[in-house]
């Protein structure tokens, strides 16, 4: 399991971190209710909207930071100015 979670981070953390987040307000919502005048249909795109909202912010993190493979990648070419 370790070792899954250690190749996952290495991939794209901010990605894994993102879809993790909108897994979770995916099913938080699910659990949520509004209210009785509000259909189904609005509910469960109140839960996609967050669920985009959280891999927007994935992917707007991911392009400020390097991924640790990509550090690796660098390193092993010498360069340590990243």
């Amino acid at each position: 399991m370790t070792d899954l979670l250690r190749r996952l981070n290495r991939i794209e953390p901010a990605r894994v971190r993102a879809v993790w987040t909108a897994v979770v307000m995916l099913l938080a919502s699910a659990g949520v209710v509004i209210g009785t005048d509000v259909d189904a249909t609005v509910t469960g795109a109140i839960g996609l909207v967050f669920a985009l909202l959280a891999l927007v912010q994935g992917e707007t993190t991911r392009a400020v930071v390097y991924s640790p493979a990509t550090v690796e990648q660098i390193r092993d070419e010498g360069s340590d100015d990243y």
